[in-house]
């Protein structure tokens, strides 16, 4: 029977029983059939990369992270993505990290790797484009509440004049959530004319919209305010000093070998192009999507959050900043909190799971990737996948809650579900 046939000629449907919902017993027993049919790093690839003995040190359970095999193992049955890489961090060091399943299913299965460089699709909004923004706003560059017509003069069209730099952050811009397509067709100049000319959804600070428009905005004002293109300047300022030399917009031919493919466009599969259209549009760099990163360097940048702004000695933002960067935030009379780029209680915080606390906080992506935070249990969970390979469609939501719970159990003094109010009101 040829490898080529685990996935996609749907050999789990083989397996009768196994397509429900299933037991931990069922799950083993089908992992134990799938070795026998494939080898066993066929499903679970890459089991050489768990950091076990950093694990042990660590105090983290063991017999609760097992069940992390078990909860991926159901989700390949189920099809609801070809594989991803778990990474956790906790009390400063990399106490777990696995590859599963396959990087690549079409044209040809490719067996999934811990380096393996994803399309970060919205987590760009956190790892590049609000810290640039911060970083400028250290240097007294720009203001949060500056609006952002001082920045693109034009944008003020059409009642917008009182919107700031805070609400795009935040998503209480009142702008719509995309523009239309359309609005992208003759390249950059014209597009960011085009979203200047929008009208608001709603009167800022009265609606919470999850809007890529706010940071293609916001990539363009660091642009303008940095005098050099956006890509450059978030690769010196914080890529470059974090050591994350995988991490790159429009990655280079020598990483596109690592790259997980996501969907086909005009006959190919992306693989180290943009899966999202607008940035596509955008020759590949943009704030709301666009970089491309890897679990390993993903781990520094969340390590420095941490930190609050610092790792290896290098200070890339002030712990003030971060500070106010993770700071719970909604205008009056409003329930959804985000911090500036990072979410707390939106909708999209399924990917927190029940177990983490409430001043946690993280950020998705569509094409299967996310990263959450949790500064009070000293740990960041991050899951990298490209799940929208190769039917397009994201069936993960629910799986990023259930990896987390997981997680959270697996922390000395963490195997209880908090509730409660936070610190920030919540």
């Amino acid at each position: 029977m040829q490898n080529s046939l685990a996935f996609d000629n749907g050999v789990y449907a083989n397996i009768k029983g196994m397509r429900k919902p299933l037991t931990r017993a069922s799950i083993q027993i089908a992992i134990l059939v799938l070795s026998l049919l494939f080898r066993a790093d066929e499903i679970l690839a890459g089991a050489a990369s768990r950091e076990t003995t950093t694990v042990a040190k660590a105090g983290l359970s063991q017999t609760e992270l097992v069940a992390l095999d078990e909860v991926m193992g159901q989700a390949l049955l189920e099809r609801k993505l070809p594989g991803a890489v778990v990474l956790i961090g906790h009390d400063g060091q990399i106490v777990f990290k696995k590859a599963y399943g396959r990087r690549a299913l079409l044209p040809r299965p490719v067996r999934m790797t811990t380096d393996t460089v994803f399309d970060l699709a919205s987590l760009t909004k956190v790892v590049a484009t609000a810290p640039a923004v911060l970083w400028l706003a250290e240097r007294g560059l720009l203001a949060l509440d500056d609006p952002v017509a001082k920045y693109i003069p034009e944008f003020s069209a059409r009642g917008k004049a009182r919107v700031t730099l805070r609400h795009l952050l935040t998503h209480y811009s009142g702008l719509m959530a995309d523009d239309s397509l359309r609005d992208y067709r003759k390249g950059y100049a014209e597009a960011i004319r085009n979203i200047s000319d929008l009208s608001l959804e709603a009167e800022p600070e009265k609606k919470f919209i999850y809007s890529d428009v706010n940071y293609i905005l916001l990539a363009e004002i660091v642009r303008r305010v940095a005098g050099q293109p956006f890509d450059a300047f978030v690769r010196r300022t914080i890529f470059q000093p974090l050591k994350m030399t995988s991490t790159f917009f429009n990655p280079p031919p020598s990483l596109r070998t690592r790259c997980a493919p996501t969907t086909r466009r005009n006959g190919r599969w992306q693989k180290g192009q943009v899966q999202d259209e607008r940035a596509y549009r955008l020759r590949g760099v943009a704030g709301h999507a666009g970089l491309f990163s890897t679990a390993g360097d993903l781990s520094r940048f969340a390590q420095m959050i941490l930190n609050r702004g610092s790792l290896d000695g290098q200070t890339i933002l002030r712990s003030e900043t971060v500070d106010l960067m993770t700071t719970a935030y909604a205008p009056a009379g409003m329930s959804i909190q985000r911090g500036l780029g990072w979410d707390f209680n939106s909708p999209f915080a399924v990917a927190r799971g029940r177990g983490f606390s409430p001043e946690s906080f993280g950020h998705t992506g569509y094409t299967g990737t996310s990263i959450w935070l949790d500064p009070t249990k000293k740990t960041f969970l991050i899951i990298l996948s490209n799940c929208v390979h190769p039917r397009g469609k994201s069936r993960i939501k629910q799986l990023r809650g259930e990896i987390a719970d997981v997680v959270a159990a697996a922390i000395p003094d963490a195997r209880e579900v908090h509730v409660g109010e936070s610190k920030h009101g919540r």
